[in-house]
């Protein structure tokens, strides 16, 4: 099995890619594409960049490319007042915050000829809660949300809290890479860790700390689930 891991920045990734053993690396489209080997699984990780247009062309590359049976996306994400810092939100369904075609009669947040939601994996799932479960770590499982903006109010997402299931973490890829993954019919999987919370005091510093040392943590939970 081959495993894709989808990171928005390399501070989220550098875990794996510092402390594993790198087999290949392969640049495409200025993206790299790290193979390793972990649990005997085979993995391609790669750094997307920030926003849905880079994670789609990323998701797009690793799917054509390198035919992977699942896909994670995984890195840090603003919570909402439902979450605390650190804690990590299991994106059993996403969507959209910025899609709006209302004027044309379609439901807030939802792409034409798609439902509202793109449902995560079951299987994926149940593995991430294992997962956490072992590491003790305070997860959670929700909606994630996904628009091309930093939130730092809630007036900004006032659309999407009105309109959709309670938000659990607001972020910038997850949603994109998940519509890929269901139009290639690739078994998906969005993991966010809080590393700020919407309009709390200190918001931009207490995420670029957060940014900083995500990485082992991250290394650690996907190592307990490959």
């Amino acid at each position: 099995m081959i495993t894709g891991i989808i990171c928005a920045m390399i501070s989220e990734l550098k875990g794996l890619t510092d402390q594993q053993k790198i087999i290949k690396e392969e640049v495409i489209a200025g993206r790299t594409f790290y193979h390793l080997e972990i649990n005997e699984t085979q993995v391609v990780c790669v750094v997307s960049g920030i926003g849905k247009v880079n994670a789609t062309i990323t998701a797009t590359i690793l799917i054509e490319r390198y035919a992977p049976e699942r896909i994670i996306s995984i890195g840090v994400a603003g919570g909402t007042e439902k979450t605390k810092k650190g804690d990590l939100v299991i994106g059993i369904r996403l969507c959209y915050h910025d899609f709006d075609l209302r004027h044309f009669n379609h439901t807030f947040g939802s792409v034409p000829g798609r439902t509202l939601y793109f449902e995560s994996d079951e299987s994926m799932i149940v593995q991430a809660r294992n997962a956490a479960k072992k590491m003790k770590i305070n997860f959670l499982e929700g909606l994630i949300t996904s628009g091309d903006a930093f939130i730092n109010s809630y007036e900004q997402i006032k659309l999407a809290r009105e309109n959709f299931e309670p938000i659990f973490a607001v972020e910038m890829e997850s949603t994109a890479i998940a519509q890929a993954c269901i139009d290639y019919q690739i078994p998906f999987l969005a993991l966010r860790f809080v590393s700020d919370i919407i309009e709390e005091a200190n918001q931009e510093k207490n995420y670029s700390d957060f940014e900083k040392k995500c990485n082992v943590i991250i290394k650690n939970l996907l190592w307990q689930m490959i």
